[in-house]
């Protein structure tokens, strides 16, 4: 009677001991491939490995193979490299500290672990009847850039590009320069490119004078009148 009740005792547990380790060693397998997952990653040429730790970030750049401990960050992701050619550049802020750069291409850019791409632009390109009026706006400091040449801003520089003036021998412009009030006439023939305050009038023609002609005159800022004769322009 003690052997059957033994006998029988196994074939009950067998049952159940079977599917249960089948579980067991399911559950194993699931935790070990997702640690796995967790721990090892394989990156190409252009990726590159963000992993987020408790207290800081770190980057690794591919080509490779990356093995992190599993239990010392909260995750980490893949991301590509930005491919930047000779005419382009990127705009990147430091979430850390909140500065801000410049990246010019060529070049493949691996970002940093705590940078944040703001914008990705060609650069200007200015023939030799264009200029680019460079406003940085944290100084307030501004500049004139003339052509040819490719620009590319610094991290605080707005920009605004324009055609320079140009006249013939019977054309001329009115120029002010915005922070002093000073005006001035600039005739031709030149290509007249701006100073940094100064704003142009649109082009006037002069006036051609015969031998037995004349004009009167008025200079509205101070009152003088006076009469120019021919032959004269």
């Amino acid at each position: 009677p003690v052997v059957c009740s033994v006998v029988a005792a196994v074939f009950n547990l067998v049952p159940v001991t079977v599917p249960m380790s089948l579980i067991l060693l399911t559950a194993l397998g699931s935790a070990l491939s997702m640690l796995f997952q967790r721990a090892v990653y394989f990156l190409g040429e252009e990726e590159q490995l963000l992993i987020e730790g408790w207290l800081e970030r770190r980057a690794q750049n591919g080509p490779g193979v990356a093995v992190v401990n599993p239990f010392t960050h909260r995750g980490a992701t893949i991301r590509k490299a930005e491919t930047l050619s000779a005419t382009e550049y990127v705009k990147l802020c430091n979430s850390k500290d909140g500065s801000e750069r410049i990246e010019r291409g060529p070049q493949l850019l691996f970002l940093g672990p705590y940078d944040k791409l703001v914008d990705k632009s060609p650069a200007v390109c200015l023939n030799n009847t264009q200029f680019v009026i460079i406003t940085n706006q944290l100084s307030g400091e501004r500049s004139v850039l003339r052509g040819p040449c490719m620009w590319f801003p610094g991290p605080h520089d707005e920009a605004r590009t324009g055609e320079a003036v140009s006249m013939s021998r019977t054309e001329y412009i009115f120029v002010e320069d915005r922070l002093t009030g000073e005006r001035k006439t600039v005739r031709g023939p030149c290509v007249w490119f701006p100073e940094p305050f100064e704003s142009a009038s649109k082009k006037f023609n002069a006036i051609v004078l015969q031998e037995d002609e004349y004009v009167r005159l008025k200079d509205k800022t101070s009152g003088k009148r006076w009469v120019q004769k021919g032959k004269a322009q």
